[in-house]
């Protein structure tokens, strides 16, 4: 059995079905699905980035990244500046949004989802990594084997022209979040 078969059945171990990820994703999916929130512009959303060091050009919209007063400031423009290479994600400050949110309220309500769901649920919008592969000087061993099941369940915006019979899916959905989380969740 060669390297990448032993790293594959190791995570089939870990996960068993894909009942962990799928629950990751949804839970980094409620707020495009508005779910839980009003659709308000000043809700948070969309794309996350480190913030502390160099806004890398993958960035969405980074062009406009010259308005933000950490652009010209020389103690956060440099590559690594606040941080040191290999780090890991988990003290790398992003820019708030709502899979940092969906994270927050996963872990405070002490969720069974193992780290790497934790992880698809925090960095579900941080395409500059996972789509671009921008930041990975950031990124420990865990992070990185993270980042495999990321990019594996990461595409929100991917199309189907079957559609889903929501009522009929809903009940399985719903037992997820019963089986991974408590009763009662604190918001």
């Amino acid at each position: 059995m060669n390297k990448e078969d032993k790293e594959n059945l190791k995570w089939l171990r870990v996960f068993k079905s894909q009942q962990k990820t799928r629950i990751s994703v949804i839970m980094a999916t409620l707020q495009a699905q508005n779910l839980f929130f009003s659709s308000s512009s000043s809700s948070p959303s969309g794309d996350t980035f480190p913030v502390g060091c160099a806004f890398d050009e993958c960035n969405v919209h980074h062009k406009y990244f010259p308005e933000n007063p950490d652009h010209l400031n020389p103690k956060y423009n440099t590559m690594l500046r606040v941080y040191s290479e290999g780090c890991g994600l988990n003290i790398v400050l992003m820019s708030w949004g709502v899979d940092d949110y969906m994270y927050l309220i996963a872990k405070e309500n002490k969720t069974s989802l193992p780290l790497a769901g934790l992880f698809i649920i925090r960095y579900h919008s941080f395409y500059s990594l996972h789509k671009h592969g921008a930041y990975q000087y950031l990124m420990n061993k865990e992070d990185k084997e993270n980042l495999k099941w990321l990019r594996v369940k990461y595409d929100l915006y991917s199309k189907s022209k079957v559609r889903i019979d929501v009522e009929k899916v809903k009940p399985y959905y719903v037992s997820l979040i019963e089986k991974y989380f408590p009763a009662m969740l604190k918001w």
